[in-house]
């Protein structure tokens, strides 16, 4: 009888803390700090924490985070089943293409300029005048075309430094890129961020993880629950704070 309980109690126990081990799930980053990078070939950063943090909640082993270019996450997220992104900002053109688990955090997104730039808007419609440097599949390129940017003055790159680039060499007049994440992603690529400017906040989002949309609903449901767990120990908000102090 005590064997059998025994036996009846691993099953209990591995139907929990094991639900997500028996989907198999791939999960992929980008080059983005402070949420996610890659450091002498290790991911780290904010979200890698986070999703970490959550792994332990549920009793998961540690998992391989694959640093991939964002377009061909982005693709894998949306047709490959098992596919998980992060982080992705969570908008209503989306909504229907992921399961989401979120959010980790808030960002805004802004438009930046060399600190030499004699760009001036004064209002939203003063942006189409421009040539502006956008990540390709991501919020900002969404965001300008959803504002009606001309396709002519939308400079669409695979990664931010190309964009960076571009406007150091005068090819772009703005880019768009997250507010929170800026100062870090520019000592990344060795660029000094009193070389540039914010000349305008945009648009805020949520950051969340996206699934494959054929993921089940219960790996959903196991990981939003561990991630509110670590929200409401505290848990979530001291990574935060420790990549974002201010």
């Amino acid at each position: 009888m005590k064997l059998i309980i025994s036996l009846a109690l691993l099953m209990l126990t591995c139907g929990v803390v094991c639900g997500a081990e028996t989907y198999p799930l791939t999960f992929l980053t980008e080059e983005n700090p402070p949420f996610n990078y890659s450091e002498k070939g290790i991911p780290g950063g904010m979200a890698v924490e986070v999703l970490q943090r959550i792994w332990e909640k549920t009793g998961e082993p540690q998992r391989m985070i694959t640093v991939v270019p964002w377009a061909r996450g982005y693709e894998a997220a949306q047709n490959r089943p098992g596919t998980v992104l992060f982080v992705t900002a969570r908008l209503p053109a989306r909504e229907k293409l992921f399961k989401w688990v979120g959010p980790i955090t808030m960002t805004r997104l802004i438009l930046l300029t060399t600190r030499g730039s004699t760009v001036t808007l004064h209002s939203e419609e003063d942006i189409k005048k421009y040539r502006i440097g956008v990540l390709g599949n991501d919020y900002s390129e969404i965001l300008m075309r959803g504002i009606g940017v001309p396709e002519e003055r939308l400079d669409v790159s695979p990664d931010y430094k190309s964009s960076v680039l571009k406007l150091i060499a005068g090819r772009i007049d703005m880019m768009v890129k997250g507010e929170k994440s800026l100062p870090e992603f520019l000592k990344s690529i060795n660029q000094n961020p009193e070389n540039f400017k914010v000349i305008r906040r945009i648009a805020g989002a949520q950051v969340c993880f996206a699934f494959h949309k054929e993921t089940p609903d219960s790996i959903i449901k196991q990981y939003q629950e561990a991630l509110n767990a670590l929200k409401a120990d505290g848990t979530l908000n001291k990574i935060v704070k420790r990549y974002q102090p201010d």
